[in-house]
């Protein structure tokens, strides 16, 4: 669960950052 929470939240920080 740790990695699919991981991997979303940097997906996230990524997308935000552009």
């Amino acid at each position: 669960l740790m990695c699919c929470v991981f991997c979303i939240f940097t997906v996230f920080v990524s997308s935000s950052q552009g």
